[in-house]
């Protein structure tokens, strides 16, 4: 009878035990237990012999378990996709893999579990996996954003930590499943005919063949991977893999098909024709060569004629400057590797050790955001140069560290694999399979250094190198080590319960939660389309809240949820007049708006390392700068707050100086307002300070980036204000000289001239103005007042009809033409307004970070009546309760 105990590797005797507790080594053995052991419940070896069909059986089911959910995440999670959730790749795959993985994952620990002992293969490669999940998690928890670092963000979640995790655990699966060179192999198949299908699929939608009926799939650079480099990058695995399989002693049929598919996925290579990926595929290949010269033995020269040609192709790919086959590819707008590196090195003055969590680079960008960026210098890029730059960059130098240590294991692996391989010692073509897995985990890697990676491109690094070990370890000449453990005492028993339901209820709480964000990213989509097809705005406030409800800690979530109240409270007043305005509508707007701010605010809390938060806070209180007391205040503090974050920022100093010029405005109101027959030109004291703060601003705005155009626009307008025409006109004509092409600054420039009554410039600088645009009507209006100035009543009274047919419900147009009919001046009778130059086109602070959509219910923002404004007491709940203003109806946060 064969003994059912083992010795442990570890130099240690631990005995294989039985479920049940009590009996011993003599037991283990089949020697005869006393009658008390018997009593307390301990199987006789009959009663073991008899029940051991229904232990083997339980164990095949969950071990059938366990190989299905590996089989289902090699194939399906690249192929998967749904268009339900704004990450239309990313956050789908990263479901299928938690909740398939977790699965297959909890049917292994539930095995261990049931059996009462911890079993997996003894290996040093844990050590430095184990070191990089310990220092990534470490690095999630004290995160600047734990619940992003965590789960990730739209289009973000492969560098999550619970990507990670869950990896690591189909990882571990592998690692511990595959127990001979069949079920590798037939791992690797099931995983090449996913690849098949997925480079079918892209290559047709490369060429405009679209096989599924929805409007993101109908796109020529869409596949089920990601981007079309990265794509390629992918592919090229696939065809290394291939190769790889050929070489190996396989079928004269398969060997057929292997040249077929790696045919195939080379053209699509060629397609795409990306540089970083065919240097990685030249280095791959020429190992693989290398190794079949040195190796010689049973590999004939036949077999190695395909890697020869492949490698003499991939050469011609490289060296030509145009492309064999001519397509028509986006452009993909990346840091480059210097200011990469350059970002990673400033991470680490901040968060030395751990970083700002995972899936942060965005923070960690505009805290660095580097210079002379051009047309991208709005962007918030998420990700660095390559995966490695990103990562180091987020989970600091002990992050990085722990990376390189795994890598360098890998590769301390790989080399003594082909060392062995060549070796006159071992003959024959299995070891080709192991060399050619651990060839495509290096070429991963290669790629992982020197390109983006996403959820696909990682699952195949860790899946690659969980099989090249797995494979490395099947050489007969290789010992496998197993830990084996047992509970031999109570209290080891109950360790072992307390660690097995630790794990058990970790999974299970991740697949739960998992879930609940999933259903609240549809909800959230939802409100996004319901917003691009113009439903009520109030419709699509509920469905954001409905997501929250689902997933309360996503600050995009709230972000948009603000957007949303404000354009409510916005359309009420818009829908009424000031003397329509009931109390009912003042209660429902000032309660929009507390919404509005206790949403805006709660985004900024759950991270207040994003200035677009700050931004929210700030656009809300912009809105009541002439009703509420205080707001200023609040706006200032705001924008100060985001400068402070992304301080190489033009726009945000751009929009600040922006708020003092209002501010200047509004004092100037306050004085005419209580002296309407003041003469007086001059600004008020506090007015002038305000422009003074804006001129500050403007300059540090043009100091980052001396053409932006926004900056310069409301420079001149500020120097208007101040009445410094001489500079106001030089400014003027300094932006026209770099926007020639633009007629709102000819416009501009005529009405500065017009103000100066320097009316023959005046008109020149209309008439280009018109001449740009012919339906322009501010210049219209204006040219046809310079014309009757200088006596052209014709002229002028060609100018102001064109104005009335653009303007007909304008009854002031209509008196000038009256006016100008009769032979009078075109201004006779009627109020005269004080010429300013037309409002400063608003430049976004900054734009979203990369597949962060927002909603936008196209509602333009009203002046906010003076009854309808919540007090500052009022929005921070310092109102006793019976001086609080009763709540709005609709949705509040």
């Amino acid at each position: 009878m064969k003994v059912p105990f083992k010795r442990a590797q570890s130099g240690k005797q631990n005995v294989s035990r039985p479920a049940q507790p009590g009996g011993g080594l003599q037991y283990a053995m089949g020697m005869k237990q006393p009658a008390s052991s018997q009593r307390a419940g301990v199987q006789s070896p009959q009663q073991k012999i008899q029940t051991g069909g229904e232990d083997t059986l339980t164990s095949k089911i969950i071990d059938t378990i366990v190989r299905v959910s590996i089989y289902i995440t090699v194939f399906l999670l690249p192929l998967f996709f749904l268009t339900n959730v704004p990450s239309v790749l990313e956050l789908n795959k990263q479901v299928l893999l938690v909740v398939v993985t977790g699965f297959g994952f909890l049917a292994w620990v539930g095995k261990m579990a049931w059996k009462n002992e911890i079993r997996f293969k003894k290996n040093f490669i844990l050590v430095p996996i184990v070191t990089f999940v310990a220092i990534m998690g470490l690095s999630t928890v004290f995160s600047t954003y734990f619940e992003q670092s965590m789960w990730g963000f739209f289009g973000g979640e492969g560098r999550s930590f619970i990507t990670l995790l869950f990896m690591v655990a189909l990882f571990l699966l592998i690692f511990n499943t595959v127990k001979n060179r069949g079920e590798a192999v037939k791992m690797v198949l099931v995983f090449l005919i996913g690849g098949f299908l997925l480079g079918l699929y892209g290559l047709l939608q490369i060429w405009e063949v679209y096989l599924l009926p929805s409007e993101v799939a109908e796109n020529p650079f869409f596949n089920t991977i990601g981007s079309v480099y990265i794509f390629n990058a992918y592919v090229a695995a696939l065809f290394l893999l291939t190769l790889a399989l050929f070489l190996s002693d396989v079928s004269k049929v398969l060997k057929i098909v292997l040249i077929a598919l790696s045919f195939f996925f080379f053209f699509i290579m060629m397609v795409i024709n990306f540089k970083i990926v065919w240097i990685a595929t030249i280095i791959c290949i020429a190992l693989l060569f290398g190794v079949t010269i040195m190796k010689g033995g049973t590999t004939g020269s036949q077999s190695r004629v395909l890697p020869m040609i492949f490698l003499v192709l991939a050469l011609l790919m490289i060296l030509r400057k145009q492309p064999i086959i001519q397509k028509d590819l986006p452009v993909e707008v990346l840091l480059n590797y210097r200011s990469s590196t350059k970002i990673a090195l400033d991470s680490f003055k901040k968060h030395p050790l751990l970083g700002s969590g995972p899936t942060t680079y965005s923070t960690v960008y505009q805290q660095a955001r580097p210079e002379n960026l051009g047309d991208f210098w709005a962007v918030n890029f998420n990700n660095g140069t390559s995966y490695f730059l990103t990562l180091t960059s987020t989970v600091g130098l002990l992050g990085a560290l722990s990376f390189l240590f795994l890598v360098g294991t890998g590769l301390v692996y790989l080399f003594k694999t082909m060392v062995k391989a060549v070796s006159t010692e071992v003959k024959g073509d299995k070891n080709y399979i192991a060399i050619g897995i651990g060839t495509v985990w290096l070429f991963t890697t290669i790629i992982l250094f020197g390109y983006l990676a996403n959820i696909s491109l990682l699952l195949l690094w860790w899946f690659s190198f969980a099989l090249f070990l797995s494979f490395t370890l099947l050489d007969p000449t290789v010992k496998t080590k197993e830990f084996v453990t047992t509970s031999a005492t109570p209290r080891s028993s109950l360790v072992f319960s307390f660690v097995f339901v630790l794990v058990i209820i970790g999974f299970v709480a991740a697949i739960y939660m998992q879930s609940q964000k999933y259903i609240a990213a549809t909800h959230f989509n939802k409100a996004l389309v319901a917003d691009s097809q113009g439903a009520e705005v109030e419709d699509v406030a509920e469905r954001i809240q409905k997501a929250i409800q689902f997933d309360p800690n996503r600050d995009i979530y709230y972000r948009n949820l603000s957007i949303a109240m404000f354009a409510l409270a916005n359309e009420r007043i818009a829908e009424k007049t000031q003397d329509d305005l009931t109390p009912e509508d003042s209660n429902y707007i000032s309660g929009m708006i507390r919404g509005a701010l206790g949403a805006a605010d709660q985004a900024r809390t759950l991270d207040p390392n994003n200035p677009e938060n700050h931004l929210s806070v700030a656009r809300i209180y912009e809105g009541m700068l002439a009703t509420m007391e205080g707001a200023e205040e609040r706006v200032i503090e705001s924008y100060d707050e985001a400068i402070e974050l992304d301080s190489t920022n033009p726009a945000l100093y751009h929009r600040l100086a922006s708020v003092y010029v209002a501010l200047s405005d509004l004092e100037v109101s306050k004085v005419r307002a209580q002296n309407p027959a003041g003469t007086s030109e001059e600004l008020p004291e506090e007015s002038l300070k305000y422009l003074a703060m804006a001129k500050d601003n403007l300059e540090k705005s043009l100091e980052i980036k001396p053409d932006f155009a926004a900056a310069n626009l409301l420079l001149a307008g500020v120097y208007e204000r101040e009445g410094n025409m001489e500079m106001a006109i030089k400014k003027e004509k300094n932006n026209k000289t770099v926007f020639p092409a633009a007629p709102g600054i000819a416009f501009r420039l005529g009405l500065l001239y017009y103000k100066d009554e320097q009316f023959d410039n005046a008109k020149q600088e209309f008439e280009a103005a018109v001449s740009l645009d012919k339906d322009y009507a501010n210049a219209l209006y204006f040219l046809g007042l310079v014309l009757d100035k200088q006596g052209d009543k014709t002229g002028a009274l060609k100018s102001f009809e064109r104005v009335s047919e653009l303007n007909p419900t304008n009854d002031d147009v209509k008196e000038i033409v009256q006016n100008l009919r009769n032979g009078q001046d075109a201004l006779a009778g009627i109020e005269q307004v004080r010429p300013t130059a037309s409002p400063v086109p608003e430049q976004s602070p900054t734009q979203p970070a990369e597949q962060q959509t927002s909603i936008d219910p196209g509602v333009e923002n009203q002046e906010i009546p003076e009854e309808a404004t919540p007090s500052i007491e009022e929005i921070d709940g310092e109102l006793p309760p019976e001086e609080e203003a009763p709540p709005g109806e609709g949705p509040t946060p």
